[in-house]
Parts: C-alpha cells; sequence; structure tokens
C-alpha cells in the first residue's frame, strides 16, 4: 500500500463518483424524456436499416460483377492486361 501511495497520490485523495441506480432517463437525449429502452429501440432499428444497405449495396457490387462477365468486360480486360506483361 505504501508502494501505491507513492506511485499514484492523486488516486488516493480521488473522490469516486457513483450513478444512482435508480436513472431510467437517458441524458443524452434533447429534452430527456426518453427512456433507455426507446433509446435502444431507436438505435436497433438504424442497425437494421444499416444492415440492409450494406447488403443491397453488396448485392449491386455482385450484379456488376456478374454483368461485366456476361457481357464480355471482364475478358477484354484480361486479355489487355496480358498483352501489357509479354
Amino acid at each position: 500500500m505504501d508502494y501505491f501511495r507513492k506511485v499514484c497520490p492523486l488516486a488516493m485523495n480521488s473522490n469516486v463518483r457513483r450513478p444512482s441506480i435508480g436513472v431510467t432517463s437517458v441524458s443524452s437525449s434533447i429534452d430527456g424524456n426518453e427512456t433507455i429502452g426507446d433509446v435502444l429501440r431507436k438505435a436497433r432499428k438504424e442497425l437494421i436499416f444499416k444492415r440492409i444497405s450494406v447488403v443491397l449495396l453488396l448485392l449491386v457490387i455482385a450484379a456488376l460483377i456478374v454483368y461485366l462477365f456476361v457481357s464480355g468486360y471482364i475478358g477484354d480486360l484480361v486479355d489487355a492486361s496480358l498483352t501489357l506483361f509479354e
């Protein structure tokens, strides 16, 4: 304990602030009237929207790659890149 007092003198004098257990509202909301459940439901909705957006973007990219293969653009790009290395 003496070593701790020598190394961290400020830690021995600091007061630890403890939150009350009965707090049911989130102070980060604009008017402070939202409950924790409301904030979690909003965050979940935003997370689902983000996941749906990412999946749709990946589907569009995959469809573009398939289109480029079917239309023959990828073959032309491969042929052009192979002629550069010859």
